[in-house]
Formats: C-alpha cells, sequence, structure tokens
C-alpha cells in the first residue's frame, strides 16, 4: 500500500471546529461531530458507499480505466487507498491494482486517476485481499456492512459508511444504532480510530443506549 503522511485522527477535525461550536463528547466515542460538521468533510471529501465504491474511473483523457471495488484502509494512520478492477471482460481475468490516491481527483463528476494509462495501470502488480498486511483492512470485506460489538460481545450497531476526508483519510464510520424491534433511524458518526479489529470489529466500551444519545447523522441534501 502507497503510504501516506500520517495525520492524527482528529487533526481535520479539530481544524474544522476552530471556527464552529464544540462537539459533544462521549467517552464511548472520543469525540464525535454534527453533522453539519462531518459534511463538510464530505463537501470536498467521499463517502465509501455512495461516491466510490462501484464508480468507474478514468485516465485525463476519460477512457474508462476500470471500477472502484474496495478500499484498503491502514489501521494505523487511517490512510485509505482504493483498489480498481481493471483488465478482463465482464469481470472475467479481471485483477485488482492499488490507486495512488493522491492522483485520484473528482473532475466533472468523475473519478479521474490523474497520469494513469490503461495500458500502465493493467502492468501494475495485483493486490490479493486474503493477503493483506497486518496493519491493513479491506473496507469491502471487513468493515462496510459489519456488525459492530463491545467488549461484552454484545451488537451495538452496523458500519453504513466510511467518510473518506479530503486529505484521503478515513476518519469517521456512520454507524446504525437504531432500535433492531423498532424502525426507528439512528446513525452517528463515530471516529474510527475509536474501532478495534480482532476477527471482528468492536467498540469496546460502547453500549447501544449510549450510541443513541449521541447526535443523529445525516447526509446532506
Amino acid at each position: 500500500m502507497i503510504m501516506f503522511k500520517k495525520t492524527p485522527a482528529l487533526l481535520l477535525s479539530a481544524a474544522l471546529l476552530a471556527s464552529s461550536a464544540a462537539p459533544v463528547f462521549a467517552q464511548v466515542a472520543g469525540g464525535v461531530m454534527t453533522s453539519v460538521q462531518v459534511n463538510a468533510l464530505l463537501a470536498q471529501g467521499w463517502s465509501a458507499k455512495h461516491t466510490i465504491l462501484g464508480q468507474p474511473v478514468y485516465d485525463e483523457k476519460s477512457t474508462k480505466i476500470g471500477d472502484i471495488d474496495d478500499i484498503l484502509i491502514d489501521k494505523t494512520s487511517g490512510a485509505a487507498q482504493p483498489l480498481a478492477g481493471v483488465g478482463g471482460f465482464l469481470g472475467i481475468g479481471e485483477h485488482y491494482v492499488a490507486i495512488d490516491t493522491n492522483a485520484l481527483k473528482t473532475q466533472d463528476k468523475k473519478l479521474v486517476w490523474s497520469g494513469a494509462t490503461k495500458d500502465a495501470v493493467k502492468a501494475l502488480p495485483a493486490v490479493d485481499r486474503s493477503k493483506l498486511p497486518a496493519n491493513e483492512i479491506s473496507l469491502k470485506k471487513s468493515l462496510l456492512g459489519a456488525s459492530v460489538h463491545n467488549a461484552k460481545k454484545e451488537t451495538v450497531g452496523k458500519v453504513e459508511d466510511v467518510i473518506i476526508a479530503p486529505d484521503k483519510h478515513a476518519y469517521f464510520a456512520i454507524l446504525s444504532a437504531g432500535s433492531y424491534l423498532a424502525m426507528d433511524k439512528h446513525d452517528v458518526a463515530i471516529p474510527v480510530s475509536q474501532f478495534k479489529f480482532d476477527g471482528d470489529v468492536q467498540l469496546p466500551n460502547a453500549t447501544k443506549d449510549e450510541l443513541r444519545a449521541l447526535p443523529a447523522f445525516n447526509y446532506s441534501k
């Protein structure tokens, strides 16, 4: 995985908060931001679920290179690196390559890989998600849609999305903490740095009631 400058997990958040109202803090989450504050990150960043996964990626001549199939996340730094499925036909013979995240940008509502060519990308080494380094996880296989447990093995929520900030780091997971017995929806933005990954996804000190008491997150319209 191409590594980026390591940024403290809440550094970008702190910069945004410097000119806004202080967020609600809770022991379970470390630091919780309001919808307005998280959507400020999204204004120039990405929602993994809604704007990255499954999206086509193009070169600078608008030639399609492949599709974003996954995002690798460094558990220590939070650095996020998309994987593109390239080559093959109708998924047959396709392999996955790591995108230089610093070269990935949005242009005319399309994802563009600056400096890439179709032939050069096909020549990149394939990434085997079954053999990732210990410090990396696959967002698609290990995080998105995963049930979240506390230290008592109680299920406290489900990961619905991950927010990739403008500096290409995954700072927040959108966690569904709504009641299983009712149709009420209650999503909260939890710093990724608060999660532990040890065979499953954990918020060790969380309880469902505590998460439901946090400010609800809603995407901006």
